[in-house]
């Protein structure tokens, strides 16, 4: 019998009674405190477990023990039932709070026959879908935020790169670096040098100091950087770099990251060349002699005073030197060095200092933290006094302090300017006793007609005798004086030769003409140089125009051989350099190149 629409809507309804359990509410349906919602589906003894687990007659106290009701009764409750405190809102959402086990219902600090709230009230904490959905809200935050630092990290990985490329590609350098930044530069290519890499650093993990102090390195490169004499290269991480709010790269971190030399001086060796040679020169030739030694002197005084500091530190565990005698100190040292104490024997007299200090400080009872250090200041100073008349041994610094890596290389350049000045210094007394004579003016009508030559002597090398001249055409007969030169070749070196005006002017003009160079510093000597340069025959010659600069000559760029002669009062004619005009011409190369000639 087919059924009808009214029984399909009674079985229909059972079926939806059925799947809806009634309320469990606890203590009593009257005045419930607690619901417990038990999942749909859920079997009918494991419902029973759910109901024993959260039945109380009053606040604070279960009904029974978990242990009473079977095994895994927390477990079941937890996974198939969850408890609403019906007089306890969520702040969040205003809805009852909930908890799946006693542990989380005492964890709300209700749970107790005084504090569990008979009426609504506002709970301390969120019920668990609030928790559940903020978790979520969280997990989607971080995750948007993980993408946007991530996207942020490759737009500043790309402006970062950009960054460092172009700086290593200026095209010059912007200025002269200072002394001790000059001197950091040179230490820094002999380091490239030693370890054939193309950057050094970076700073933060090196185990050496180029100026004895982090603080003076830092000082260092930046300078060189603004200057474009060092620039930052890779390998490099965005930690590394300074970025602005729009993440483009505008600086970097000094001590992390590593350095290099730039695009303008060359590639490798090329490179430490170029920048070894500008160094060199900037601190030979246009650093003042005095400002090198200051820059010296207050390395090897800082040296010292480290070496006070770290005694007193290392050996004998005393405090620091205060801060307010730590100039002192340094001026004490420097002052000595100044004076002519070497390194080594600084050294001594602040171990002397030191040691006197402890053992005053181990005499006096009513010593405080700092008076020794500060009593080895005092010492230091009173040591180099009674040392100033007496012998003092040298001392060998200890294996605990290195030197500073520009210190040998200010010595060394300081070494060869002293060396320099020395020369330029009896260059300049020559010049003027030379030119203390009767000056020679022969700018006027410059001219050099045959009959002025003079034959030359028998022994001077020319046509001697009769089959000579009949043999010899008329046009090949070198009828001009024997004299001595100095010959200054492209390459730097110079000789003195003794050897006719025509040969001389064969060798200054070869294979074109020669042209006269006059020298205003000093009258009496003239040059001959090649009358048509040609780039491809005649090479730079760097030091014999250096040396015509010395002499007070400017002629610009020199080119090939380069001929120096002497010219007697009241004549145009070469002549023999007499021996004050070759001592002359000897410091003149000495002082460009820093070695003697060779004599005729």
């Amino acid at each position: 019998m087919a059924m009808g629409k009214r029984q399909r809507r009674r079985n229909r309804e059972g079926v939806r009674q059925a799947a809806a359990p009634a309320r469990v509410l606890y203590p009593t349906a009257d005045q419930p405190l607690v619901e417990v919602h038990v999942a749909p589906g859920t079997a009918a003894d494991l419902r029973e477990v759910c109901e024993l687990y959260w039945e109380f007659d009053e606040p604070g106290t279960w009904a029974r023990n978990v242990s009473a009701i079977g095994t895994n009764a927390s477990r079941i409750v937890k996974e198939a039932a969850v408890a609403s405190l019906l007089t306890v809102m969520c702040p969040g959402c205003q809805s009852p709070l909930t908890v799946t086990t006693r542990s989380e219902m005492a964890a709300t600090g209700y749970w107790g026959r005084d504090t569990f709230p008979l009426t609504p009230v506002q709970g301390r904490q969120r019920c668990l879908d609030c928790v559940e959905a903020a978790k979520i809200a969280r997990a989607r935050e971080v995750e948007h935020a993980r993408a946007a630092e991530k996207e942020r990290d490759e737009r500043r990985v790309k402006s970062a790169s950009e960054w460092l490329t172009q700086q290593a590609e200026v095209k010059e350098a912007d200025d002269n670096p200072g002394v001790r930044s000059t001197l950091v530069l040179l230490a820094a290519v002999n380091m490239m040098h030693r370890t054939e890499k193309e950057s050094f650093g970076p700073l933060r993990t090196a185990k050496y100091t180029f100026t004895g102090t982090l603080d003076r390195d830092i000082e260092a490169i930046k300078e060189l950087h603004s200057k474009r004499w060092l620039v930052p290269t890779f390998p490099a991480t965005v930690g590394d770099i300074v970025f602005d709010d729009d993440d483009r790269a505008v600086a970097v971190y000094v001590t992390q990251i590593p350095w290099r030399l730039p695009a303008w001086m060359g590639i490798g060796a090329d490179a430490r060349d170029m920048a070894r040679g500008s160094a060199d020169y900037i601190l030979e030739y246009e650093t003042a002699l005095g400002d090198l030694r200051e820059e010296v002197l207050n390395l090897e005084a800082d040296l010292v005073v480290r070496y006070l500091s770290g005694l007193l530190a290392h050996k004998y565990q005393e405090a620091p030197i205060p801060e307010d005698r730590l100039t002192e100190a340094h001026d004490t040292a420097r002052d000595a060095l100044e004076s002519g104490f070497s390194v080594g024997q600084m050294v001594a007299v602040a171990w002397s200092a030191a040691s006197r200090s402890v053992a005053w400080g181990a005499r006096t009872p009513w010593i405080k933290p700092g008076m020794v250090s500060a009593a080895a200041v005092t010492n230091l100073g009173k040591g180099v006094g009674y040392a100033k008349d007496r012998p003092v041994v040298e001392y060998e610094l200890p294996h605990w302090l290195a030197e500073p890596a520009i210190l040998a290389i200010g010595r060394r350049i300081l070494r060869g300017s002293e060396g320099r000045q020395a020369v330029h210094d009896a260059l300049r007394s020559v010049q003027q006793r030379i030119n203390a004579r009767e000056p020679v003016d022969l700018h006027d009508a410059l001219v050099e007609p045959a009959d002025d030559l003079v034959v030359a002597p028998a022994d001077s090398g020319g046509p001697t005798d009769m089959i000579d001249f009949i043999a010899a055409p008329e046009s090949d007969i070198d009828r001009s004086p024997l004299i001595t030169c100095a010959l200054v070749e492209a390459d730097g070196s110079m000789e003195f030769k003794t050897i006719t005006v025509d040969q001389m002017k064969e060798l200054a003009g070869d294979p074109y003409g020669v042209d006269r160079i006059f020298v205003d510093g000093t009258p009496s000597i003239n040059a001959y140089c090649t009358e048509y340069a040609d780039n491809a025959i005649h090479g730079f010659n760097y030091v014999a125009g250096e040396m015509l600069r010395l002499l007070g000559g400017g002629v610009g760029a020199a080119r090939g051989s380069i001929a120096f002669f002497q010219v007697r009062k009241g004549s145009h004619i070469p002549s023999s350099l007499d021996l004050e005009h070759q001592e002359l011409l000897k410091l003149a190369h000495r002082a460009v190149t820093g070695t003697g000639a060779e004599s005729p």
